[in-house]
């Protein structure tokens, strides 16, 4: 995977990640690390992050930092299954995200632990991604990055972002 290819995934968000505000601190074919600050819009009625923010996250890094690795051997991934559980409440700071690779199989990958500013784990989430085979992937990384920015990009002739599945 190349080196510094956060910088290029952040510079390219968009669509509900930008929504909620991802940002990737590293991203490597055995970890993931982003972080998401909290703002009004990510809370509850009661004040409380909700918890599908969490999920959404978990969803977004897993499934990107496996695209990383399988792409040059022309595959794609998607989001299969995502299981959170919400071990501490948060109502300020910034959620910090880890994904390790757990499980590296031919057609599934299973990667999060979720922490607040002091450390203290917020929520485990156990995200299922599907490999599958992409005629849209080259092997070349300039070829992925040029497929994850467009992926996650907006539609020129309509103006409105762009969804994975337009390509498949």
């Amino acid at each position: 995977m190349t080196a510094g290819i956060e910088t290029e995934l952040n510079r390219g968000v968009t669509g509900f990640d930008r929504l909620y505000g991802r940002e990737f601190v590293s991203c490597d074919e055995e970890e993931v690390v982003a972080r998401v600050r909290i703002h009004g819009q990510h809370k509850q009625p009661i004040g409380l992050v909700h918890g599908v923010l969490y999920a959404a996250i978990a969803e977004s890094i897993t499934t990107i930092a496996t695209v990383l690795s399988v792409a040059k051997d022309g595959n794609i991934a998607l989001g299969l299954s995502n299981n959170t559980s919400f071990l501490r409440t948060m109502t300020q700071g910034t959620i910090h995200a880890v994904g390790r690779r757990r499980h590296a199989g031919r057609t599934t990958w299973v990667w999060v632990e979720m922490s607040d500013d002091d450390g203290r784990a917020c929520a485990l989430t156990r995200t299922t991604v599907a490999i599958r085979k992409s005629e849209r992937v080259g092997r070349s990384p300039l070829v992925l990055l040029s497929f994850l920015l467009t992926v996650f990009a907006i539609n020129v002739d309509t103006g409105r972002p762009r969804h994975a599945l337009e390509y498949y």
